[in-house]
């Protein structure tokens, strides 16, 4: 069913060292002005009205994600988020750009389908999918291009040739409370009250990252509760 008045909000990528920058910076219970950011930016957009978009999705995510930043700050300090693995920031990175905009859970999900069936993906493909929900309108299109490179440059994808993609090495979390904020999104973002801890494996969502978590895993973002016939649910 289509829904034009779904939420894109994105349409212009965001370069991932400017981002992973601003995310230490909050992690600090600071914000990077924005002539800091600007000036990240400028090293690698070029044009002042693409820097000014992507400048103004940065501002974005840092007031849509307030809460949970201050949550990961009790567990994840600005000292300790560069000793985590590359696959761990990723993993946060993407989950703060998918809860901002819930279009780029979307289009991981849709790809994710695809690739369980070939292992190559073209963006007339991408295009059908995404406008079977938002309908056939240029925001769409700006989404779509906003995201794609971005989920090549940051290494979720790979660009086989113009247009045609195919799924990088899947990632792996290490750390406990960053698998929690994993899991937390795809609840979220699927609008579902709770997802079957074994169902895990096979959703979308965990096809380009691998998690670690079980009955007795409980930081707070999530929790575990089981059912009556014995069914383990995780829950926001």
């Amino acid at each position: 069913m289509r829904n034009k008045s779904k939420y894109l909000g994105i349409n212009q990528p965001i370069p991932y060292k400017v981002l992973e920058e601003v995310v230490f910076y909050l992690l600090k219970g600071q914000v990077m002005s924005k002539e800091h950011i600007i000036r990240h930016l400028q090293e690698y957009i070029k044009g002042e009205n693409r820097i000014g978009k992507a400048y103004n999705h940065i501002n974005t995510i840092i007031a849509s994600t307030e809460n949970i930043i201050l949550n990961t700050r009790k567990h994840i300090t600005s000292e300790s988020y560069f000793k985590l693995s590359n696959e761990d920031r990723l993993a946060m990175i993407i989950c703060l750009i998918s809860l901002t905009f819930p279009v780029t859970y979307e289009i991981l999900n849709v790809l994710a389908s695809g690739f369980k069936v070939q292992s190559k993906i073209n963006k007339a493909y991408i295009n059908q999918k995404l406008m079977a929900s938002y309908g056939s309108n240029r925001g769409i299109y700006n989404a779509i291009g906003a995201v794609l490179p971005m989920l090549v440059e940051y290494g979720i994808l790979n660009r086989y040739k113009i247009g045609v993609y195919e799924l990088a090495t899947q990632k792996e979390i290490q750390n406990d409370y960053l698998n929690e904020m994993y899991a937390y999104a795809d609840i979220k973002l699927s609008e579902s009250k709770s997802i079957l801890l074994d169902d895990i494996d096979h959703r979308p969502w965990y096809l380009y990252f691998k998690i670690h978590i079980g009955k007795n895993q409980n930081i707070g973002l999530i929790k575990y509760t089981e059912s009556r016939i014995g069914h383990g649910y995780l829950m926001v």
